[in-house]
C-alpha cells in the first residue's frame, strides 16, 4: 500500500513538474526581433492561468465582445489542464478572442465627500493581414476613471475623464506602435449612483529597420480597440 502511495505520489509530482517546465519552455523563445510573437508569452500564460483558475473574474470575449467565457473554458479545459498552452494561444489569435478583468481599486474611507475609482484590464493579440502576414504582436490596456460622491447619499456628484493606458506591448524588437483615433469618455448614470468609462483607439502596427534607425518598411493599421468599466457607490 506504502509503495502503491509513493508511486502515486511520484507521478503527480512528475506530472505538475512537465506543465511546469512546458509553460517555461513556451515562453523562453516566443519573441522573434523580426518575426513578431510566434507562441505564447509569459504574460499570456498569466492571463491564461487566471481565466481558468476556479471562481476566476477573468471573461473571454468574441470580437464582438460577446461574453463566451464559459464556452471557451469547456472548449479548452483539457489543453489547459495538459499545459498546452500553444492550442490555446492560436485560438485566441484566429478567433480575435479578448480577455478582460476588473482591477482591484482601493477602498473608499467614510467621510463626507469620498473619492471613488474603477479600472478593468483587457488583453488581445493582433495578426497581420497585408504586410508579412502572420506576425502577430501581443498588448494589454487599462481603461479607468475616478470619482466623488457623497457618503451620505451615495450620489455621484463630479467624475474625471476615463484614462487609456497601454500597460503591455509585445511584438519583437523592430516592431513598434502608435494610437490614433483615441477617444475617451465618461458618464454619470441617471440615478447618480453609477459611472462609465469608456475608451476607443486604434493602432498602427510599424515594422522599422534594423539598419536605419527612425526609417520604418511598412505599418498596418488595428482596431477599433475599446472599454469600459463602471464604478459604483452601492
Amino acid at each position: 500500500m506504502k509503495r502503491l502511495l509513493r508511486k502515486i505520489c511520484s507521478l503527480a509530482l512528475v506530472f505538475v513538474l512537465s506543465i511546469c517546465l512546458a509553460s517555461t519552455a513556451y515562453a523562453a523563445d516566443t519573441i522573434n526581433e523580426d518575426l513578431g510573437l510566434t507562441g505564447p508569452t509569459n504574460l499570456f500564460i498569466d492571463v491564461c492561468d487566471n481565466l481558468f483558475s476556479q471562481d476566476s473574474t477573468y471573461r473571454a470575449l468574441d470580437s464582438e465582445g460577446n461574453d463566451i467565457t464559459e464556452n471557451f473554458l469547456a472548449k479548452y479545459q483539457s489543453a489547459y489542464h495538459t499545459g498546452d498552452y500553444t492550442q490555446i494561444w492560436n485560438a485566441v489569435k484566429d478567433s480575435a478572442i479578448s480577455v478582460t478583468w476588473e482591477n482591484e481599486t482601493p477602498q473608499p474611507t467614510h467621510r463626507l465627500d469620498v473619492n471613488g475609482s474603477a479600472s478593468r484590464s483587457f488583453y488581445v493579440l493582433g495578426t497581420t493581414k497585408d504586410h508579412m502576414p502572420g506576425t502577430t504582436f501581443e498588448m494589454s490596456y487599462d481603461v479607468s476613471g475616478t470619482y466623488r460622491y457623497h457618503d451620505s447619499t451615495g450620489e455621484i456628484f463630479d467624475c474625471s475623464d476615463a484614462t487609456l493606458n497601454i500597460t503591455a506591448f509585445n511584438g519583437g524588437a523592430l516592431f513598434s506602435y502608435e494610437l490614433y483615433n483615441i477617444s475617451t469618455n465618461s458618464r454619470i448614470a441617471s440615478n447618480s449612483k453609477s459611472v462609465t468609462f469608456s475608451a476607443s483607439f486604434s493602432l498602427n502596427f510599424i515594422y522599422n529597420s534594423y539598419y536605419i534607425p527612425g526609417v520604418s518598411f511598412w505599418q498596418e493599421s488595428f482596431g477599433p480597440y475599446s472599454g469600459s468599466v463602471t464604478g459604483t457607490t452601492y
